[in-house]
């Protein structure tokens, strides 16, 4: 709907900043790979008129696709070993390997949700961790009474800092396929909206049966 587009548009406290006059190169960083999205423009001199419903607003519209993203090296992001598996419990001994001052964490998939997310683009894995992880924050905070913030939960819990061994944070089903991803987080940065890095080591598992 075009005017939902603009009253959205017009809405945003920054609007100001998307007005120019003449020919312009639109340039924006931080883009997600392999995803669609929909640039729009339209006319701000009639701007009060569309507001006050005596025109209707016409937006060009460009949709584009960015590219997939390059696959990286896992091993210049974690090493692992020592994965240990029963029927209801995993454990493994990861070692950051961009350093032990950069934050990383972790979330476990069924591995049928994995393959379907990663299908759709690199992306969609670490963005689906990080809302697996603002629901366990919630989780957290229902069942203790608890009003952490989605920042203070992974400092505090979920955030790790150099090697540990990492394990389930709740119990998995026997006789299933899972996926545990590894990735870095910026300590600056905890919506998954306008996370950039999307780079993740994938770890296979089944549980016992």
């Amino acid at each position: 709907n075009d005017l939902e587009i603009f009253n959205y548009i017009i809405e945003n406290p920054n609007s100001n900043s998307f007005i120019f006059k003449g020919a312009k190169t639109l340039e924006y960083d931080h883009l997600a790979p392999k995803t669609t999205y929909l640039a729009v423009a339209f006319n701000v001199d009639t701007y009060q008129d569309v507001v006050d419903g005596i025109i209707d607003i016409e937006l060009f519209r460009k949709e584009f696709t960015t590219d997939d993203a390059a696959a990286v090296d896992p091993s210049t992001l974690f090493t692992y070993k020592n994965l240990t598996v029963d029927y209801t419990n995993f454990s493994l001994d990861v070692t950051p390997v961009q350093g032990d001052d950069k934050l990383w964490t972790y979330y476990v998939f069924e591995k049928k949700y994995f393959d379907e997310y990663r299908e759709k683009g690199l992306q969609q894995v670490v963005m689906r961790a990080y809302f697996g992880l603002y629901n366990l924050c919630s989780e957290y905070n229902s069942l203790n009474g608890a009003n952490l913030t989605f920042n203070e939960f992974i400092n505090d819990y979920m955030g790790q800092l150099g090697a540990t061994t990492i394990i389930n944070y709740e119990p998995l089903k026997p006789a299933k396929d899972y996926v545990v991803a590894m990735f870095y987080m910026d300590t600056e940065v905890y919506d998954p909206t306008v996370v950039y890095d999307y780079n993740f080591v994938a770890v296979e598992f089944t549980t016992s049966t």
